[in-house]
């Protein structure tokens, strides 16, 4: 089954520090580029701006306070950000999967951050779409409707990832030491 490959392939620890590494560099560029905007208020754009007026009004906002420029550039790093958490995030899956002796029939959950990644990648070409026209005249109807999907769609999936891996990571780390017959 491709999924026992891939999953055979991901445990790696030196391969799940890798891409946790790039992913965690990644995050902290992107963190500080969007720092000016009000990071609340892009999140909040990310998981309810269904409307042209939304973005509109967002954008808008960035313009006048001089920092709509933090948002361009933020894209250049968030463009390939989902391929450092898709493959850091499967990578840690795989191996707690492994740590805690989990069956073949677990290992469906590796696919969900390249599932959610994939949402992040079309969430930010539809925002390339918006930045492509002048006075965001390319902000229509239905896209932002879309875009907002895309993106509640990688945070369902991206947190409970995130919090699978931390999970099973300790869970795995506490199995071997107790199994040595190490205190915790």
């Amino acid at each position: 089954m491709p999924l026992n490959h891939i999953r055979r392939t991901l445990a790696s620890w030196p391969l799940f520090l890798l891409f946790a590494g790039i992913y965690v560099v990644s995050q902290i560029i992107i963190a500080v580029l969007v720092h000016p905007l009000d990071s609340a208020r892009m999140v909040e754009l990310q998981v309810t701006g269904y409307s042209v007026a939304d973005y509109q009004r967002a954008f808008a906002i960035w313009q006048e306070a001089g920092v709509f420029a933090f948002y361009r550039a933020h894209l250049i790093f968030d463009d390939v950000h989902w391929i450092w958490y898709s493959l850091a995030l499967s990578s840690g899956l795989a191996l707690g999967l492994n740590m805690n002796g989990a069956g073949e029939r677990w290992n469906w959950i590796i696919i969900c951050p390249p599932l959610a990644g994939i949402q992040d990648w079309f969430e930010n070409g539809l925002q390339h779409v918006f930045l492509s026209a002048p006075g965001f005249q390319a902000i229509i109807d239905p896209l932002p409707v879309i875009s907002t999907l895309a993106s509640t769609g990688k945070w369902i999936l991206f947190l409970p990832s995130l919090l699978g891996v931390v999970l099973l990571l300790l869970a795995g780390i506490f199995r071997k030491r107790s199994a040595k017959g190490v205190s915790v």
